[in-house]
């Protein structure tokens, strides 16, 4: 596998953990630490997210045959 690839599945994991967090957190009683833990997770969710796009372009575009 390549580096990318590794990226791709890491970020996903990492994507997948952060939503799980983030509805755990919207789920339990509201305290500030459940806000903190909202924002973390958002934002973790966000950042691997955009990571992830990025992952996605460079695996594609390295993928597609050239137009001519």
């Amino acid at each position: 596998m390549s580096r990318a690839q590794v990226s791709l599945w890491t970020l996903t994991a990492v994507a997948v953990l952060a939503a799980g967090g983030t509805a755990q957190a919207l789920a339990a009683p509201a305290s500030t630490a459940a806000d903190i833990t909202v924002a973390a997770g958002l934002l973790l969710l966000f950042v691997s997210g955009a990571l992830l796009f990025r992952v996605l372009r460079h695996l594609l575009r390295s993928s597609t045959p050239p137009q001519p």
